[in-house]
């Protein structure tokens, strides 16, 4: 009978729920939407709702024994089937870390970036993730980028995370240098905030850019002035004496290590 179809089939779904049984949940949701006439309207979006949270339920409980396969694939499922459910951001999250676990950077990714208005955490997530790949592909300049925005977002997010903004900054740092590209290290080291936190060490990456540009290392200022004025003399080898020449270049190389990135 039509007249009590609706209530018996909510008191038995409600009853599995109640149970946490997802899979039989899912299931009798799945079929009920299939009989039920298109004028039940009110409860065949119920039933997606159910289907939707209890398929959510099901990624997370294979997600919690490891089986990172079977979660990934049921998080597609729901987002394919319910893309307008509120559990889809929740799933698509846990694909991602799903696909992290199994290291799988590029998956993770794309599944962190299809998340709609994520929050900071997952921004954090999202961005680390990409730095992880670009640093796995030696693409420097790309890390250096998602860097630089990752040391943008909230502190409190990023010490949640367990990474200091610090860090982030020095580690852009290295990686405008690594990537060869000169246009970038400029840049970095002349980034003010960065460069506040980081001291002695921007003027390191300086003094090594201007080395390779062949500047007036004459003309150089800052922590490593008095190195760079040795290099100077160096650049006028034929006016020195032997005596100095040895000199210069005894200090050039004591204190080599000290400017070298």
């Amino acid at each position: 009978d039509g007249k009590y179809a609706i209530p018996a089939s909510s008191l038995i779904i409600d009853t599995y729920l109640v149970g946490q049984e997802w899979a039989m949940g899912f299931a009798l949701a799945q079929e009920l939407e299939k009989r039920l006439p298109k004028t039940a309207t009110t409860f065949k979006s119920r039933l997606r709702e159910v289907a939707a949270d209890c398929s959510f339920r099901l990624a997370e409980e294979s997600y919690k024994k490891t089986d990172y396969a079977d979660a990934i694939k049921r998080a597609e499922a729901l987002v394919r089937t319910y893309p307008a459910s509120p559990r889809v951001n929740e799933v698509l999250v846990l694909a991602a870390n799903g696909a992290l676990a199994i290291q799988d950077k590029g998956r993770a990714l794309a599944f962190f970036q299809r998340v709609k208005q994520p929050g900071a955490d997952v921004q954090v997530q999202t961005v680390l993730t990409s730095i992880a790949l670009a640093e796995e592909n030696y693409r420097f300049s790309e890390a250096y980028a998602d860097l630089k925005r990752a040391a943008a977002l909230p502190a409190a997010a990023l010490t949640k995370a367990g990474v200091k903004t610090q860090d982030l900054h020095r580690k852009a740092l290295l990686y405008a240098w690594v990537s060869g590209d000169d246009a970038l290290l400029g840049r970095a080291v002349s980034d003010r905030t960065a460069c506040a936190s980081l001291g002695a060490e921007c003027a390191k990456f300086g003094l090594t850019r201007a080395i390779y540009k062949k500047t007036s290392f004459r003309e150089f200022s800052g922590p490593y002035a008095r190195w760079a004025q040795a290099l100077g003399k160096l650049e006028e080898a034929s006016k020195l004496s032997l005596s100095e020449l040895t000199q210069q270049l005894d200090l050039v190389t004591s204190l080599w290590s000290q400017v070298d990135p």
